[in-house]
């Protein structure tokens, strides 16, 4: 309200202007969230690789897509260890990084995510490495059986390295995303301690003493030769 030349503003104790409250952490937390939804992405698509990597070595001959030469839901050492082990651990990953995700926005659970990602990393590196690997190991014949190059190249990469490459990069966005991305915790700021004038109701001060209106300065006496 105005009083004379002078206009007052009625202070409410305890108010807090918005222009000081700190809006560094809402950003962080925002620009979390947004981060977060990326790793949902990256969880689900490990996810839907491990179930891929897992079966196809059961269900490809369905749809002629045998890469040894067996019959459908043929369950041998070479599709455990080389399909269903490493697709079950990238699943469980995949799982693993949808289930830590919205612990990521308040900061905590990157350990355990940057675990998670090397798991799932390790996993695709064994559909890529353990086809050539399997000879070795079993002391047999190669895993894929002998087919035209093109026909070969493809076993390849619906087997081994189409699942395993994407399941590494999915394991070292994992990895990445723990060790860059975290919450920035900003102090709340304090805010200036302001010194405001007694509210002024009717004219009259905080303590119900009248109080005048401002006039002008009085000018100062001339001097008098």
């Amino acid at each position: 309200m105005s009083l004379g030349n002078r206009q007052y503003v009625e202070e409410v104790p305890g108010a807090v202007a918005p222009d000081s409250v700190p809006r560094g952490s809402r950003r962080a937390a925002s620009a979390m969230g947004a981060r977060a939804s990326g790793l949902v992405l990256v969880g689900l698509v490990t996810f839907l690789l491990g179930i891929w990597g897992g079966i196809v070595p059961f269900i490809g001959p369905t749809f002629g897509f045998s890469g040894d030469g067996s019959a459908a839901w043929n369950l041998t050492s070479a599709h455990v260890v080389l399909g269903l082990i490493p697709g079950g651990v990238a699943f469980v990953a995949g799982f693993l990084m949808l289930a830590i995700a919205p612990r990521t926005v308040a900061g905590s659970g990157r350990g355990a995510l940057a675990l998670v990602g090397l798991v799932a990393a390790m996993a695709g590196a064994w559909f890529v490495v353990g086809p050539f690997a399997w000879p070795v190991l079993s002391s047999s014949s190669r895993f894929f059986a002998p087919a035209t190059p093109l026909r070969e190249l493809s076993f390849q990469i619906g087997y081994g390295f189409g699942p395993g490459l994407l399941i590494v990069l999915t394991g070292a966005f994992a990895i990445g995303w723990a060790a860059r991305h975290q919450l920035v915790k900003t102090p709340l700021a304090t805010a200036p301690s302001v010194v405001t004038a007694p509210s002024v109701v009717g004219g009259r001060g905080a303590a119900g003493t009248p109080v005048a209106p401002a006039g002008p300065a009085p000018s100062p006496p001339s001097a008098i030769s």
